[in-house]
């Protein structure tokens, strides 16, 4: 059973644990420790919810398709938005899509020269940003199996990355203390930083077709 749920459980993993992260000190710092905790801890219960309200809806919608149990479902996000809220939820749907992946991939691209320069100090940052496109890119013609453990590659370098950085960040433990507790003045500023880190749900499909193909949704 555990190692049936290694899979999916890297998928997810690999889907919310992202550049995201390494935004979360900043905020923290400028809107302050309790606010950022507060918004962590609101924001996780909020896309725990959601992400199980996606998967209902999945299953359900597969359940009145007629999809077979071991088939792989018939629509997407905006597939689902357009049996439920019609053309308008569908076209809004296909927006968000759309502009949010493209303003991810500039994240994302932007990220990359800046973490690659510091591997190969030397290196162009243009180069940078075309290696890591076409590893990007071919890792989207992957197997769920495959990409599961690439996920659990990558995902376990960004936490090692994290925990090198809280090491060495606890040096420091004087500028820890004295970072603000609360900042009204910056309140709103983890609300964004907050939601981009923990959004997981471009993996709920990937999870629920893994569960129908071993036969455990």
């Amino acid at each position: 059973m555990r190692k049936k749920l290694f899979t999916p459980a890297w998928l997810l993993a690999g889907a919310i644990i992202g550049a995201g992260i390494f935004a979360l000190p900043f905020v923290f710092e400028k809107a302050g420790t309790l606010t950022g905790l507060i918004y962590l801890a609101v924001f996780e219960f909020v896309f725990v919810l959601v992400h199980l309200m996606y998967a209902d809806i999945i299953a359900k919608t597969d359940l009145a398709d007629g999809t077979l149990a071991n088939t792989e479902s018939r629509h997407y996000f905006s597939g689902y938005a357009r049996i439920y809220f019609g053309k308008f939820g569908f076209w809004l749907a296909v927006f968000s899509s759309v502009f949010g992946l493209f303003l991810t991939l500039v994240a994302y691209l932007a990220l990359s020269a800046s973490f690659l320069n510091l591997i190969f100090p030397s290196s162009f940052n243009v180069l940078n940003i075309v290696i890591f496109w076409f590893l990007g890119s071919v890792a989207i013609f992957l197997g769920i199996r495959k990409m599961s453990f690439l996920e659990l590659f990558i995902t376990s370098g960004v936490i090692s990355v994290s925990i090198l950085v809280f090491i060495f960040g606890a040096a420091d433990f004087g500028r820890i203390i004295s970072m603000p507790v609360f900042n009204l003045k910056n309140f709103f500023l983890p609300y964004g930083v907050i939601l981009f880190a923990l959004s997981g749900r471009v993996a709920i499909p990937a999870v629920i077709n893994y569960f129908k193909k071993t036969n455990q949704s």
